[in-house]
């Protein structure tokens, strides 16, 4: 897990810490359903980054000769 995720996801938890310890009924359950709702955002996007950083690597990488293409041109760019 990177350090950034790691920092991210800490201070959502420190913030619904703090909704638990001072906010009651709805209105507690809506910042922390919120709160979990961020927490699973950053969480899929940091798997969609690995899965991408994995599929790259397995493909030679971005950028590579292998992936430039043969040098001709589509009808597009004449």
């Amino acid at each position: 897990m990177r350090p950034r995720l790691r920092t991210a996801l800490g201070l959502l938890a420190g913030i619904a810490m703090m909704a638990m310890m001072t906010l009651d009924g709805r209105l507690r359950a809506a910042v922390l359903l919120l709160l979990s709702g961020l927490g699973l955002k950053l969480w899929i996007a940091e798997l969609k980054r690995k899965q991408e950083a994995a599929e790259e690597k397995r493909e030679g990488g971005a950028g590579s000769i292998a992936n430039e293409g043969d040098g001709r041109q589509n009808a597009g760019d004449r």
